[in-house]
């Protein structure tokens, strides 16, 4: 992963031309304003830097993933302006009982090695008594010891380290975070668009290295990870550390660039240099270059391809999120959560149209960037809607749902009980079903011991079903391994051209000023989230329905966005 370098090829200076600003986003990111992106490197400057910089040769088939140089369109995005700090880190660990970074059992580790070192002492000891040949000796690994044994086991953040980039984290274990965080790791082109912007700058300052920009193997002031934004002069609109102090993990797979080509580089009169990425889409970019690494790999084009359950001592990742509200933990449930297979009919989800309403809650923390907040938790409520039902009203929507089953209109999440209708919170999928017989189900009156068809299946847990009525237009819940839970009677549906997409709202309760029959049952104080469903279905039109959901006062305020 580290190469020597004493100075980099030289491009056309460009000024960066986007700014950057805190928005209406996720606490502690800025938005990047997107636009055309120049990704990776030229062919004619890689082959420049394997001849003239020291160092290159060495690192030859890593450096040649990055050709050849093109353009895409990135767009709007929100980015952390630092890398995940231990701080940050440790309000994670601490909420989801999460593995902490091994160095954090300092103490721990420290019994872990004398007791290590014991008993090897003692089984040496007994096979010298017994005759035999005592085992090799054995070196204590820390770091593996702890992934063994840190259940249990008391941590701490090191002394003074709080405000630096956590490391040793995988890129599990980041996704974790961002996902816990309502946020996702940033992608390689986001990572490039916000160090370069519409330049073509070698590094996020320009095209000459400078190593009191960042921290790097060069600056030989800092040993080890510096806290975040100790480089003003490497910032980029507010945002640190694009390269140096920790590499960073990023959602992209290490696959070729389109236009790829393997290259053969002339050396001399009979040396030929034939550089080979390994290019595998199971590994994951890591990007920026860390404080072990010289400038050759502090640029913002390097790219390396990483075992996702790597970890090294200048290894982290920042964190990013979608401009539209809710699309990041919509994307994320698709990927990790929703299994499709479990659900009736053929189902396609449209993460673009969720709607959502989010809370998180922040500390200021201790380090010194603008903008920058430790997130000490999020919650939401969420819909995922389906898209193109094959239907454009209710009756045909009817015919079909009596066919197949319950059509799937969405996925609900709630980070919240409910009350009406009394549900514990987590995954569900809202479905509606029109009002027509049951078919398939066993026949009730039939002989003991004679042969009857397989009942329908679908049929025969709709029946069961609490709350479930036959005779009337019902939603459906199911759970998220494709049980359902209850049901209950709905409204009639409106199919028209829509003209927003599904949202929630939200009404607090209000005590009624009328007076009340002294016999009159007490009122039990409940706030109301109206989801108002939207799901695209044919001619143009779209499904659209109001859903109600009762919760506890204080459960959900005006301060969800």
């Amino acid at each position: 992963m580290h190469g020597r370098t004493t100075i980099a090829s030289a491009l056309l200076l460009l000024g960066l031309s986007f700014p950057t600003q805190a928005q209406e986003g996720p606490p502690g990111l800025l938005l990047v304003e997107g636009g055309k992106t120049i990704i990776g490197t030229s062919v004619k400057d890689f082959e420049k830097m394997i001849l003239e910089v020291n160092g290159a040769r060495d690192v030859a088939n890593t450096l040649v993933g990055e050709t050849p140089a093109h353009r895409v369109t990135v767009h709007d995005f929100y980015l952390m302006p630092n890398e995940v700090t231990n701080e940050q880190y440790a309000e994670f660990v601490r909420a989801t009982n999460s593995r902490p970074p091994y160095y954090w059992g300092e103490e721990a580790l420290k019994e872990g090695r004398k007791a290590f070192l014991e008993a090897q002492g003692r089984a040496r000891k007994e096979a010298r008594e017994q005759g035999k040949r005592p085992p090799e000796r054995k070196i204590f690994d820390p770091a593996t010891w702890w992934e063994e044994n840190w259940e249990g086991l008391e941590w701490e953040v090191p002394e003074g380290s709080l405000d630096r980039p956590v490391n040793y984290v995988s890129y599990y274990d980041a996704r974790n975070y961002a996902a816990w965080a309502g946020l996702r790791l940033m992608t390689e082109e986001e990572y490039q668009r916000a160090a370069r912007g519409d330049t073509d700058n070698i590094y996020p300052w320009g095209n000459e290295w400078d190593p009191t920009a960042c921290n790097s193997l060069e600056n030989k002031t800092a040993a080890t990870g510096m806290p975040v934004g100790s480089f003003e002069k490497g910032a980029v609109n507010g945002i640190y550390d694009l390269v140096g102090n920790v590499y960073e993990w990023t959602d992209t797979r290490y696959t070729k660039y389109d236009g790829y080509k393997p290259l053969k580089i002339k050396l001399g009169k009979k040396e030929v240099l034939e550089p080979l990425a390994g290019f595998d889409p199971s590994l994951r970019v890591v990007v920026s270059g860390g404080y072990t690494t010289p400038g050759l790999g502090c640029r913002i084009s390097f790219r390396q391809g990483t075992s996702k359950s790597q970890t090294t001592e200048a290894l982290g990742f920042r964190c990013a999120a979608d401009t539209v509200p809710g699309l990041t933990p919509a994307r994320w449930l698709l990927e990790e959560r929703i299994a499709i297979r479990l659900l009736p009919g053929d189902v396609e989800f449209d993460p673009e149209k969720v709607a959502t309403l989010q809370h998180w809650s922040t500390d200021p923390g201790t380090a010194k960037v603008g903008g920058y907040a430790v997130i000490t938790g999020h919650e939401q409520v969420l819909f995922l809607p389906t898209t193109g039902l094959r239907a454009s009203s209710s009756s045909e929507l009817g015919r079909v749902s009596a066919k197949n089953g319950p059509v799937v209109l969405g996925a609900l999440l709630f980070d919240k009980p409910l009350r009406s209708p009394e549900l514990d919170g987590g995954l569900y999928f809202l479905a509606w079903r029109g009002a027509a017989p049951l078919t398939g189900l066993p026949d009730p009156s039939a002989q003991p011991g004679g042969e009857a068809p397989d009942a329908d299946p679908i049929s025969l847990q709709l029946s069961e079903t609490p709350g479930f009525d036959a005779e009337k237009e019902c939603f459906v819940l199911y759970d998220e391994k494709g049980s359902t839970v209850l049901a209950w009677e709905a409204p009639p549906l409106t199919f028209a051209r829509a003209k927003a997409p599904s949202r929630f709202d939200f009404q607090k309760f209000v005590p009624p000023t009328e007076k009340r029959p002294k016999d009159a049952p007490p009122i039990v104080p409940l706030d109301t989230l109206t989801l108002n469903v939207v799901v695209d279905a044919k001619s143009r039109k779209a499904l659209m329905v109001p859903v109600e959901f009762k919760l506890s006062p204080g459960e959900i305020d005006e301060s969800w966005k």
